[in-house]
């Protein structure tokens, strides 16, 4: 279904992102941003979260119930308000690390919410997404390893490319093995 199809493109999108992020800033936008790459790390690495609950939001409405989305977006709002608000007292990084905190936690009363009105299970929806968690795990193996080649360590462009096109073919190959359909 759309959970599927959106941990199929974003699970990838997100721990590459994560995992890249300190060859590919100072490579882009030079060695000045390298102090922006642990909070892209921390929000790549929650975007998978974020990109879940809002799918089900946009499903509550498809089906009918646009209050119960509008009620999560609600309770998702407020809790970006006071985990990020909490955390930006104690820096970047924790305030980056309370707007994750808010979609994890949102995350279970929106699985709940759309239990209620399409009588999805919680856990067979992540039994479906279990090929994407491991093909996404195999990629993120090969990009760390695909980093550490000799001749290419040091070098962004060719880490970043190196490690973009090796675990793009792992995930490609992985999903295609584990859920052929």
């Amino acid at each position: 279904g759309i959970m599927r199809i959106a941990s199929l493109i974003c699970m990838p999108a997100f721990i590459g992102l994560a995992l890249l992020a300190d060859p590919l800033v100072p490579w882009l936008f030079g060695a000045h941003w390298q102090s922006s790459v642990a909070p892209l790390q921390l929000m790549a690495g929650f975007g998978i979260f974020q990109a879940w609950t809002s799918v089900i939001a946009q499903l509550l409405v498809a089906h009918g119930a646009a209050g119960q989305a509008m009620r999560l977006n609600l309770f998702v709002s407020l809790s970006l308000l006071a985990f990020a608000g909490i955390g930006a007292s104690f820096g970047l990084l924790p305030a980056v690390a309370g707007i994750g905190l808010a979609y994890v936690v949102a995350l279970p009363l929106a699985v709940r919410a759309l239990h209620g009105r399409l009588h999805l299970r919680a856990g067979r929806m992540l039994r479906g997404q279990a090929p994407v968690f491991a093909a996404t795990a195999l990629m993120a193996a090969t990009v760390l390893m695909a980093g550490r080649l000799p001749g290419i360590a040091g070098h962004p462009m060719l880490v970043v490319g190196t490690s973009l096109i090796a675990g793009a073919a792992v995930y490609v190959v992985a999903i295609a093995a584990m859920a052929p359909d």
